[in-house]
């Protein structure tokens, strides 16, 4: 897990300055504390409550959750497996490949009759 040297309370910094609450809150590992925030907002965007905000608003909020220590890298790294998990599966695909299939077949059937 990242660890912070202090994790403030974010919900009272939340209508502060964010780039003043993370220089302030982040020791030596803040670049790793910031590639972890910026996957668990791709982990947000997915969520339903997520998907119409601004990504910028997106961003706030795991930066804030990973200040804070609200998620732990354990649980970014689940999430994302489980994102992942579900994008490939074989089930979700078959439309697409299907189609595909049709407009090849479809494609040599013209070829055909051209000649």
């Amino acid at each position: 897990m990242v660890a912070t040297a202090n994790k403030p309370d974010v919900a009272k910094n939340e209508n502060g300055n964010l780039d003043k609450l993370i220089t302030d809150s982040m020791d030596s590992n803040k670049y790793e504390l910031t590639v972890l925030a910026m996957k668990w907002a791709r982990h947000l965007k997915k969520q339903e409550e997520f998907r119409n905000l601004p990504v910028a608003e997106i961003i706030g909020k795991a930066m804030g959750d990973v200040i804070a220590g609200k998620v732990s890298c354990k649980q970014v790294k689940e999430a994302l497996e489980k994102d992942t998990a579900v994008l490939t599966q074989p089930e979700i695909f078959a439309p697409v490949k299907n189609k595909e299939k049709e407009k090849k077949e479809k494609a040599k059937a013209k070829d055909k009759k051209k000649k």
